[in-house]
C-alpha cells in the first residue's frame, strides 16, 4: 500500500474541510479524486504533502505515519493548475530543480529524498530523458515565457517526475488547457503513468479528465467520499442522486417499486430484478429514453436539441413530458426530431438504476 488515510480531520474555523476520511492508493494505482468545489479534493491533497496540518486522523506512505515528515522528506511529485515554473530560468533549469533538492534518478518508491546528489552530466541527462518522456525533446535551452500552455504543462511535469517520487500529486494538471489539447493530454499521461509505473493520486471537477485518467475514482461531496470504484462501476452504477447528477445525469425522479416496475411521475417504469420494494430515486440514462410515435408512449415536446459531436454523430434531446420533469433522451442526428415536434417516449429497462432514497449532506 503506497498511501493510506485513516480518518482524516481537517477543520477551517466552522466549517468542516474533510471530515473523517478513509482513502487508499496502491502502487502503481492511479486515483483520481473528483468533485465540485468545496468539496474537499485539493485539501486532501495539501494534508498527504504535508502543506496542510490534519485536526485528526494519519496519513501514512509505504507504512510509515508522516505526522512529523516535512514536505519535502515526504518523497513526493507536486504538478499543479498554474504550472508554477521559473520564468528566469530556462526548461531544463526548472526541471533540473526537483534533481538539485531530490532524489537519485532510479530510486523508485524505496528511494528517500536527499539520499544522493547527481553531477552537473547526470542531470543534463536526466533532463534529456525527462524531455523525451514528455515529448518535449531537445527544448532544454527555450525560455519559459515561449512555451504554449501545453508546453508548459509537459515542463512542469517532467520536473515533478525528474526525482523519480513514489508518489506523484496533480492538482487540476490540465485545468487552464482548452478541452481538445486537454483531452489528447489526458490519453497521454495515461500512457506514460502506465509505462513508467508511476503511483498518481490527481484532482480535478472534471469527469472525462478522471475517467480517462484514473484506474479508480473517488467522487468527494462536502468533505466526505461519496462514492469509490473503477470509472466504469462508478458511471454505470452512482451511488447516489449527487453522484448521478454530478456526473450529468438528469433524468432523476422519486419513484415507488411495485414487482418488477416503479411508479413514476413520467409512469411505470421497468427495474431490475431483484429491486426491493419501498421508495427510492430512479435514474434513467439517456440512452434508455427511446423516442417513438407520440401514441406510442409518454407523449413529450422537444425543447432543445444538443450536438455532442464525435463519429457516432449523436445529440441529445431536452423533451417536455405532458406530466413530470424534463426528461433527456439520446439520439443519432439522422434521426433526431425537429424542434418542438411532439413525440413518445418509452423507458429501457436495462439503462434504469435504482438509487437510494437517504438524505444527503447538502
Amino acid at each position: 500500500m503506497m498511501l493510506r488515510l485513516s480518518g482524516v480531520t481537517v477543520r477551517f474555523g466552522d466549517r468542516t474541510a474533510l471530515d473523517a476520511v478513509d482513502l487508499t492508493v496502491e502502487d502503481h494505482e492511479t486515483v483520481c479524486l473528483l468533485g465540485p468545489s468545496g468539496s474537499g479534493k485539493s485539501t486532501l491533497l495539501r494534508v498527504v504533502a504535508g502543506l496542510q496540518p490534519a485536526d485528526a486522523g494519519r496519513v501514512s506512505l509505504s507504512g510509515r505515519d508522516q505526522a512529523d515528515v516535512p514536505t519535502h522528506r515526504r518523497g513526493l511529485g507536486l504538478m499543479f493548475q498554474d504550472h508554477q515554473l521559473f520564468p528566469q530560468q530556462d526548461v531544463a533549469g526548472n526541471i533540473a530543480f526537483g534533481l538539485r533538492t531530490g532524489v537519485r534518478s532510479g530510486g523508485g518508491a524505496g528511494a528517500r529524498p536527499g539520499a544522493g546528489r547527481l553531477s552537473k552530466a547526470e542531470r543534463a541527462e536526466r533532463v534529456s530523458e525527462l524531455l523525451e518522456l514528455v515529448g518535449l525533446p531537445g527544448a532544454q535551452e527555450r525560455a519559459v515565457g515561449s512555451l504554449s500552455g501545453g508546453e508548459q504543462q509537459r515542463v512542469a511535469l517532467a520536473r515533478a517526475l525528474a526525482p523519480t517520487p513514489r508518489l506523484l500529486m496533480l492538482d487540476e494538471p490540465l485545468g487552464q488547457l482548452d478541452r481538445g489539447l486537454r483531452e489528447r493530454l489526458t490519453v497521454e499521461l495515461r500512457q506514460l503513468f502506465r509505462r513508467l509505473g508511476t503511483t498518481v493520486l490527481a484532482v480535478t471537477h472534471d469527469q472525462g479528465e478522471a475517467f480517462a485518467l484514473a484506474d479508480r475514482v473517488v467522487v468527494m461531496r462536502a468533505g466526505r467520499v461519496a462514492q469509490t470504484g473503477t470509472p466504469r462501476e462508478v458511471w454505470q452504477r452512482p451511488a447516489s442522486s449527487f453522484v448521478a447528477r454530478f456526473l450529468g445525469f438528469e433524468n432523476i425522479v422519486p419513484a415507488t417499486v411495485r414487482e418488477r416496475g416503479a411508479d413514476t411521475p413520467w409512469g411505470r417504469v421497468q427495474v431490475p430484478k431483484g429491486t426491493p420494494s419501498g421508495r427510492c430515486e430512479l435514474l434513467v440514462r439517456p440512452a434508455g429514453v427511446r423516442l417513438t410515435p407520440p401514441e406510442e408512449g409518454l407523449k413529450c415536446t422537444v425543447t432543445g436539441i444538443t450536438f455532442r459531436g464525435g463519429a457516432s454523430a449523436m445529440v441529445s434531446v431536452l423533451l417536455q413530458p405532458v406530466a413530470g420533469p424534463p426528461l433527456t433522451a439520446e439520439s443519432p442526428l439522422s434521426r433526431a426530431p425537429d424542434l418542438d415536434e411532439t413525440v413518445g417516449v418509452t423507458f429501457t429497462g436495462h439503462e434504469v438504476v435504482v438509487l437510494p432514497n437517504a438524505a444527503e449532506p447538502a
